[in-house]
């Protein structure tokens, strides 16, 4: 059984039997600031069972390595032995994912990075990061990934037999990028999902993609 349970953070009351049961945390949209999430980490490392951690649409900053933040977070994140799904979309991470993510323990098969700007560092990490052999859902959307395409195919070959969805709406891809997109989609043996949406692709190109997925 799988507990889901989503609570602004000024309700949330410290109760550890029943913290201990949950399975599932989401905290998003709640505005939560870097030393917020400080102040959280303690608590979020009782949580021994938890399987999903979703801190999404809040205002985190990761991005700089030695920061409270990042430093209690990441030791959080070590401690939590069973997480396998994690949103930490529209929060800020650039230049210091591999920081936040090798911290996490048991292999990842949810990862969604939406929306603040992740670096060529971030993707040519995530191209070789340990859980590219889990990964059944990535989302990275809302990321211009134009100039990080090359880290990018490395990371799809990597998942070609474990990705079943995968979210690239708005990643700046245009037709000069087709070919080698189409390349590495074609690869993907198990993909149910693709979203391309808000790219600046051509009638043709989009056809040209079609095939590809077609391979399928």
């Amino acid at each position: 059984m799988i507990i889901i349970i989503v609570l602004p953070v000024k309700n949330i009351v410290y109760r550890r039997n029943l913290f201990q049961l949950l399975h599932g945390l989401s905290l998003k949209f709640n505005s939560i600031n870097s030393e917020e999430l400080s102040k959280l980490c303690p608590l979020l490392r009782t949580l021994t069972n938890l399987t999903i951690l979703d801190l999404s649409g809040n205002m985190i900053n990761l991005s700089v390595a030695a920061s409270d933040a990042c430093v209690n977070f990441t030791d959080t994140l070590g401690s939590l032995g069973h997480l396998v799904r994690l949103d930490l979309s529209n929060n800020i991470v650039r230049g210091n994912l591999r920081r936040v993510l090798s911290a996490v323990v048991q292999p990842l098969q949810y990862l969604s990075l939406e929306g603040r700007g992740l670096s060529p560092v971030d993707i040519a990490y995530l191209s070789v990061f340990h859980h590219s052999a889990s990964v059944c859902e990535l989302l990275l959307g809302n990321n211009n990934l134009r100039q990080s395409l090359s880290s990018l195919m490395a990371l799809l070959r990597n998942l070609k037999t474990s990705l079943k969805l995968i979210q690239l709406e708005n990643c700046s891809f245009s037709d000069e990028n087709c070919s080698m997109l189409s390349e590495s989609m074609k690869r993907l043996t198990s993909v149910v999902y693709l979203d391309l949406r808000d790219n600046l692709f051509s009638r043709n190109n989009v056809y040209q993609l079609g095939v590809s997925l077609a391979c399928l």
